[in-house]
């Protein structure tokens, strides 16, 4: 037998409209804790690290260059990125020649870290988690 007449399709849906985008998100900031090793390369002089205002320029006067604050040996403070400036030393580099020690770590980075009071400040590499390769995780500055 032979199939009747097909019926023309009915009226059809219009097309839905796209979804709406996705709420543009901001990715929380990467921020890294770390634990404030200030000991020269013999194990002394372990206190009053300092935390800087700015990042040192190369060849700055590390005992007059304006300091936020200075901490502890083992405080631990939130770093949120690095920059460089100028080199810091944890022996005697100005020795001829220099007095290099046991542990001697040189460093030309600084992390963006909140200060006990609040304030952000700079702290050196070299007092502080020495890790000049990784900084961190955190990003530049």
């Amino acid at each position: 037998s032979h199939p009747g007449p097909v019926a023309p399709p009915g009226p059809q849906a219009p097309p839905s409209p796209p979804a709406p985008p996705a709420p543009a998100t901001t990715p929380p900031p990467v921020t890294a804790q770390g634990t404030v090793n200030g000991c020269d390369t013999w194990g002394n002089n372990c206190a009053d690290n300092p935390l800087y205002v700015e990042v040192p320029p190369p060849g700055y006067d590390y005992e007059t260059f304006p300091k936020v604050t200075t901490v502890a040996n083992g405080t631990t403070l939130t770093a949120r990125c690095w920059a460089t400036g100028g080199v810091t030393y944890n022996y005697a580099a100005w020795y001829d020649p220099p007095d290099y020690g046991p542990d001697p770590y040189e460093s030309n980075i600084y992390f963006s870290v909140r200060a006990p009071n609040g304030q952000w400040a700079w702290a050196p590499d070299t007092f502080f988690v020495r890790d000049k390769t990784h900084r961190l995780g955190v990003p530049e500055c």
